[in-house]
């Protein structure tokens, strides 16, 4: 029996703003932690976005977080917040309600998993799913790719299903095909994981996984 705690790795918690400071982007220099705030003055960092200022909006866009080293957006798609939605479909396994699993894309030439994606359909997703209160969280993202311009924000929103009926899950899996059609098809397909600490996601997709993990196993032990 696993935990969501089981998710968690030994080492240190990463930091509010840790990940994009690991000098990801070719032309990245390395910002001291004193001088991460906007609101403190960098001398090598202040000739370079004023010249940035003058060709972005008025509004001057900046990171949240602070100063990560590098200027525009990087390899995210836009400047500002960058939406994602994380969508962490559920069930327990058996009624004892012992293990939990979670519903994956598997890529079976890659091997590789992941969370099903809602590219394209994000507002339809939250609009829907904020009405059955499904959502855990929602905020800024420690991401690697975050650049003083352009950052991730993400959504976490979760679908626990009656792990006895097959009739829900079969109308959940026929909604999602409708909206987001390449999850089942060709090389991918959509398989139920135990939720433990041999599961690989990426970063982001694990951390929202243990936030849904952590909440409905507390929700279990209380209603024991």
């Amino acid at each position: 029996d696993e935990s969501s705690n089981s998710l968690r790795t030994p080492e240190k918690e990463d930091g509010f703003h840790e990940k994009s400071h690991q000098l990801q982007y070719p032309d990245s220099f390395h910002v001291p932690e004193e001088k991460v705030p906007f609101k403190i003055l960098h001398k090598q960092c202040f000739a370079k976005e004023i010249i940035l200022m003058s060709l972005m909006d008025p509004a001057i866009i900046r990171n949240p977080g602070g100063r990560t080293g590098i200027k525009g957006r990087g390899a995210l798609s836009r400047l500002g917040p960058n939406l994602n939605l994380d969508l962490v479909v559920t069930r327990w396994r058996d009624s004892v309600r012992s293990v939990l699993e979670f519903l994956a894309v598997l890529n079976q030439n890659l091997r590789s998993l992941a969370l099903p994606g809602v590219s394209g359909y994000w507002f339809t997703f939250y609009k829907l799913f904020e009405a059955l209160d499904a959502k855990v969280s929602e905020g800024y993202v420690d991401d690697c790719r975050n650049t003083d311009n352009a950052w991730v924000e993400t959504t976490v929103l979760n679908i626990h299903l009656d792990g006895t009926s097959q009739v829900m899950f079969d109308r959940f899996r026929r909604y999602l095909t409708c909206c987001h059609p390449q999850v089942i098809s060709g090389d991918s397909c959509l398989q139920w994981q135990e939720v433990s600490s041999r599961i690989k996601l990426s970063p982001n997709q694990r951390r929202s996984l243990q936030q849904v993990a952590e909440l409905l196993f507390s929700l279990h032990y209380v209603t024991q």
